[in-house]
């Protein structure tokens, strides 16, 4: 900013600008004009897909991560969609590598560090998605703190879209497991999922330990990982 000296013009020069501050009459260069490519337009319109549905993901899951609002575990998140959005740009279907699958919400505590098997995920349709749970011995399997006599394992299932604003988030199921020494029989469930296509379907898994009926709520007990990865076009 600078002082007119002799004048009190107000207006436009090029690119200098006259006009008036309280009671001073001064002078300033007009902004450049600064000229978006394609580029840059699409790279505005994907981080404004990356904020937002990171944001609903956290809303969505805010029950069961421990911090919703850890700032390291939201930078975390919105890297992997912006590789999401470049996993789908390229075609690709390899699902298993997809840059959400194994995805932790906390990011401390791994769900294989307290769980000794793998969920059995698979698509039977478009819209319809099962979940089983193997034969187990809940104590050889099953990492829990002193104390714990039962064992949620709860999935939850989230559609959404880059395309569309529109998302659905289904409750998905809860396999309650007593934690015992002795053979637990397995348990599946056929999971119907809203959706409207184009979208993406996370399939996450949160592990809970009870003590009588008590939740244990400390994030070293909380671990919540995407363990399927589903797209629908």
């Amino acid at each position: 900013m600078a002082i007119q000296k002799d004048t009190e013009f107000i207006g436009k020069i090029e690119n200098l600008i006259y006009y008036k501050w309280r009671d001073l009459y001064c002078i300033r260069t007009a902004p450049s004009l600064v000229r978006q490519t394609d580029a840059t337009k699409k790279a505005a319109l994907n981080f404004g897909k990356v904020s937002s549905r990171s944001k609903l993901l956290r809303k969505l899951l805010d029950q069961l991560i421990a911090n919703p609002r850890d700032g390291e575990m939201q930078k975390r998140l919105k890297k992997a969609l912006w590789a999401s959005i470049e996993f789908a740009e390229s075609d690709n279907d390899d699902f298993l590598n997809h840059p959400l699958m194994g995805f932790r919400f906390n990011e401390a505590l791994a769900l294989e560090e307290c769980l000794g098997f793998k969920p059995q995920i698979s698509a039977e349709a478009e819209g319809h998605i099962r979940v089983k749970i193997p034969d187990i011995n809940p104590v050889e399997l099953i990492r829990a703190p002193a104390g714990t006599n039962r064992v949620q394992l709860e999935i939850k299932s989230i559609s959404f879209s880059f395309d569309h604003v529109h998302s659905y988030y289904n409750t998905g199921a809860i396999f309650d497991i007593p934690y015992i020494n002795a053979t637990h029989s397995g348990m599946s469930t056929d999971l119907v999922i809203q959706h409207q296509t184009p979208c993406n379907v996370l399939l996450v898994a949160a592990l809970a330990f009870f003590q009588e009926d008590t939740r244990l709520e400390r994030p070293g007990y909380k671990p919540v990982e995407v363990v399927g990865v589903f797209g629908w076009k």
